[in-house]
């Protein structure tokens, strides 16, 4: 939903008292005004001297461990043991780890279901109908479903794509453009804890889109930070630094860059500009964020040199973001694979095509058909259409990147 112009002087009176009411709860907790920062280690390590998990409903200040499954004799690996951990998988919990499926309040005994299927992570959708304390509930239950441990991504961009707004409203993209980066700064570090605190592993943000040069983008404006290249990426530094200071893995999007796009992919398919066009402008973002070695997200995005297929299902495209912009060994994922941009063949299909492309995450939207999605890259990788290796190293990144461990038989 897009804001009218008349709102504009309402939206940023909201901004500013979001912003003052999270500068004010930091500066308690730290001399000077300053928020008090924890420290962490590599994104889904825990504050030093902190739990990594949620605090549990009626226990202020107890903390859970959502990171372990409610299974004793499952010890977690360390970067040492992963190798072997993942090697000692069987096929399908291999396949299960790389499939990531929707986790919707409103359906939540179907997450459930899809957590029992060993699957290694969810996209939590929007829990508005859940208090704070009863997202860190059901977030715990979520991972004593799991047996090898689980990844909870939701989108917090801000704005219109909020998923946790009981924890509290944050502004989009735009609005967080308008204030100062120590503001910046602030709104994010107050929010990031908020929602670490309640077991949240991954943020599906930042988005690095950049707004065309001319006309209109595809996506609701709001969802864009204000500029060009440069702009965007010095805002998304800002934020990916935010949510990994509070032990949250940050995922960019939406590569190759959906801002000059001729489409919404969520209502069919769209191309990009010229390669060169790209290179130029969309692609620079990336670059310039290689460094804090972000996740990616990759759109159902056609470039026209790189042939038919969208980038989300196309070899080339993944390896110009692996190779020469400097994401070699990040944790890649599709964006929904049942999003209209995606679905002109199976969910099955569709993950599959993924995976052979080089994406290591495929997500999607119909939590009932996790099982079916997961049985048609198992026959894939039975029948030599999707090699054992790629499975392999792409169940491995994101074994790697549970925050406490992937969890092996004893």
């Amino acid at each position: 939903m897009t804001v009218a112009r008349g709102s504009l002087a309402v939206r940023r009176a909201a901004t500013a008292a979001v912003v003052l009411t999270a500068i004010a709860a930091c500066s308690t907790s730290s001399a000077g005004g300053r928020p008090a920062v924890a420290r962490t280690g590599p994104v889904g390590t825990a504050p030093d001297g902190a739990a990594s998990g949620p605090v549990a409903s009626g226990s202020p200040g107890s903390p859970v461990s959502p990171s372990e499954p409610d299974s004793p004799g499952t010890p977690a690996s360390t970067p040492a043991t992963l190798p072997a951990c993942v090697a000692g998988l069987d096929l399908r919990a291999k396949v299960a780890l790389v499939v990531w499926p929707a986790a919707d309040p409103a359906n939540w005994d179907a997450a459930l279901q899809a957590a029992d299927q060993g699957i290694g992570g969810v996209v939590l959708m929007s829990a508005q109908r859940w208090t704070r304390a009863q997202i860190g509930t059901h977030l715990t239950e979520l991972r004593r479903h799991s047996s090898h441990g689980l990844l909870i991504s939701t989108d917090e961009e801000g704005g219109d794509v909020q998923r946790l707004r009981p924890l509290g409203l944050l502004p989009s993209q735009r609005d967080q453009s308008a204030l100062s980066a120590d503001a910046m700064r602030a709104l994010l570090d107050h929010h990031a804890k908020a929602v670490k605190d309640v077991g949240v592993d991954v943020i599906l943000g930042p988005v690095v889109d950049v707004l065309p040069e001319h006309g209109k983008p595809p996506l609701v404006r709001s969802r864009f930070y204000t500029g060009g290249p440069d702009e965007v990426a010095a805002r998304a530094r800002i934020a990916i630094a935010a949510w990994n200071e509070h032990g949250l893995a940050a995922v960019i999007k939406h590569f190759p860059g959906h801002g000059s796009a001729s489409a919404d992919t969520h209502k069919g398919q769209a191309t990009t500009p010229s390669l060169a066009a790209l290179q130029q402008r969309d692609l620079l973002p990336y670059r310039q964020l290689a460094d804090l070695h972000p996740m990616v997200m990759v759109g159902h995005l056609i470039v026209p040199e790189l042939g038919p297929l969208p980038a989300s299902a196309n070899r080339e495209a993944v390896a110009l973001l692996r190779g020469s912009l400097g994401y070699g060994d990040a944790l890649v994922m599709t964006d929904a694979l049942d999003m209209l941009g995606s679905a002109t063949r199976s969910l099955g299909d569709a993950a599959l095509d993924a995976l052979k492309a080089g994406i290591d995450v495929v997500i999607f939207g119909q939590t009932s058909s996790t099982a079916a999605v997961i049985d048609r890259l198992v026959a894939a990788v039975r029948s030599n259409e999707l090699p054992q290796a790629r499975l392999d190293e792409a169940a491995a990144r994101v074994a790697r990147a549970m925050p406490g461990g992937l969890h092996c038989a004893a």
